[in-house]
C-alpha cells in the first residue's frame, strides 16, 4: 500500500511548511516566557490559554493534518470549515486559514486562504504573539505561492501567443515560396517552348502550322526550253 506522502507532488513542500512555522513560533514563546519572567507588562486583554500552549496547540492540529492520509485530511480541513462557521471564533478561522494554505492538502485554496488570514491579521489584536505570527507566515507563503502561479501563468501565455504568431508567420511565408514555385515553373515552361521552336527553325524545320492557318499555294511549272533547229549544210 502507497504511503499518503507518495500521492501528491507537493509533499516536500507541505514537509517545509510546518517546521518553519513551529520554529518560529518556539522562538516567540521562548520570547514571551523571558518577558512574564523579567517582570514586563502583561498585554491588557490575558488569555486563558497561555501565548506557549496556544501555540502549541495549533502546531500539534497542522502537524496532525500534515501526517494524516487524503481521507483523513478532508475530515479535519471540513471540521475546521464546520467549527468557523458555527463558532466564528478567530482561532477557527486562523485553523480554517492554515487548512487552506497548507500545499498538497485535499480542499486547500489559496486565495480563500489569503482572505481568511488577511482577515485574521486584521483582528491581531485578540490573538496571542504565537498564533499572529504563524499566521503572517502562513500568509506570506501563500502570497509567494501565487505569485509564482501567476508568473508561470503569464509565462505560458506569452510563450503560447509568440508560438501562435511563429507559426502564423511561418505558414505565410511557406504559402508565399509555393506561389513562387509555381510562378517560376509556368515561366520555365514558356521559356522550354521558346527554345526548342528556336533550335527547329535552325536545323530548317518548318514549325508545325495551327490547323487555322491558310494551306500554301502548289509551286509554279518550270517553264519547257525548245532548243533552235540546226542549220542546214552548204553546197
Amino acid at each position: 500500500m502507497l504511503h499518503p506522502e507518495t500521492l501528491s507532488p507537493r509533499r516536500p513542500a507541505l514537509r517545509r511548511f510546518v517546521p518553519c512555522v513551529a520554529v518560529a513560533l518556539l522562538g516567540l514563546a521562548g520570547c514571551d516566557a523571558t518577558l512574564h519572567k523579567l517582570g514586563g507588562k502583561a498585554p491588557a486583554a490575558v488569555p486563558a490559554v497561555s501565548d506557549a500552549e496556544s501555540s502549541r496547540l495549533v502546531l500539534g492540529w497542522l502537524e496532525s493534518l500534515r501526517l494524516a492520509g487524503p481521507a483523513g485530511q478532508a475530515e479535519m480541513v471540513a471540521a475546521a470549515q464546520q467549527a468557523y462557521e458555527q463558532q466564528g471564533s478567530i482561532d477557527g478561522q486562523l485553523r480554517y486559514g492554515l487548512a487552506l494554505a497548507m500545499p498538497g492538502v485535499p480542499g486547500s485554496e489559496p486565495h480563500a486562504a489569503r482572505r481568511h488570514l488577511g482577515e485574521v491579521l486584521a483582528r491581531g489584536d485578540r490573538l496571542q504573539p504565537g498564533p499572529r505570527a504563524l499566521a503572517q507566515l502562513a500568509l506570506a507563503e501563500v502570497d509567494a505561492r501565487l505569485t509564482l502561479q501567476s508568473d508561470n501563468l503569464r509565462l505560458q501565455t506569452e510563450g503560447a501567443l509568440r508560438d501562435r504568431e511563429r507559426t502564423t508567420a511561418l505558414t505565410r511565408r511557406l504559402q508565399q515560396e509555393l506561389d513562387e514555385n509555381h510562378r517560376l515553373r509556368r515561366a520555365l515552361d514558356e521559356a522550354q517552348k521558346k527554345l526548342e521552336a528556336v533550335l527547329l527553325l535552325e536545323r530548317g524545320g518548318t514549325p508545325v502550322l495551327p490547323a487555322t492557318t491558310t494551306p500554301a499555294a502548289a509551286p509554279l511549272a518550270t517553264p519547257q526550253v525548245i532548243p533552235p533547229a540546226k542549220a542546214g549544210k552548204r553546197p
